[in-house]
């Protein structure tokens, strides 16, 4: 293969939004071309009614179930993001590409950790295998049911996500570095 990154997209953006008080979040499908490391996922939003502080998270999923099938996989650091600032580009990089399963479904979700105001997502509806959920759950959602967003059950966070190739894990030859080590000082000269 030539390409080492792979990018699923709902863009362009409908330039429309989407309030929405409770945690919200975008199912998707890891990509099954060897591109299976999640390193970046990158949104627009804004707030409504006031500026929302909130943390974003990676999850395993089962949209079949509804429900978080694991621990998070990422979380960011608490975002803020203005009121009526819609549009606001936010971008999410774990320090390290996680290894996600190729073609295992996953959830990025916002949890607002601030009141009186609501995330406005920017939507779309060009990511087909995915969709906007969002659930009235709290992390680490072990019970929650995630739902299509009712008023507009097709609709996605307008979004991107880059995946490049896992890293393989480093081999360690240290029990060959100490077998010859041994083996060289159990030669004597003569």
């Amino acid at each position: 293969r030539v390409s080492a990154q792979t990018t699923i997209t709902s863009l362009p953006d409908s330039h429309g939004g989407i309030g929405d008080p409770e945690d919200a979040g975008q199912d998707f499908f890891a990509p099954t071309d060897g591109d299976s490391a999640f390193s970046n996922f990158t949104c627009y939003i804004g707030g409504a009614g006031a500026n929302v502080t909130f943390v974003a998270s990676l999850y395993p999923f089962s949209s079949s179930t509804g429900h978080v099938t694991g621990a998070a996989l990422y979380t960011s650091s608490p975002q803020t993001v203005n009121n009526g600032a819609l549009g606001t580009q936010f971008s999410f990089t774990p320090s390290t590409p996680i290894t996600l399963t190729s073609g295992g479904e996953y959830i990025f979700v916002f949890h607002q950790t601030s009141s009186g105001g609501d995330i406005q997502y920017d939507d779309s509806d060009n990511y087909a295998p995915g969709e906007f959920r969002d659930t009235p759950g709290t992390p680490p959602y072990t019970s929650s049911t995630w739902s299509p967003y009712t008023p507009h059950p097709t609709e996605d966070i307008a979004f991107s996500a880059t995946f490049v190739t896992p890293t393989p894990e480093p081999t360690c030859a240290c029990g060959l570095i100490v077998a010859g080590m041994l083996m060289s000082r159990g030669r004597r000269r003569i």
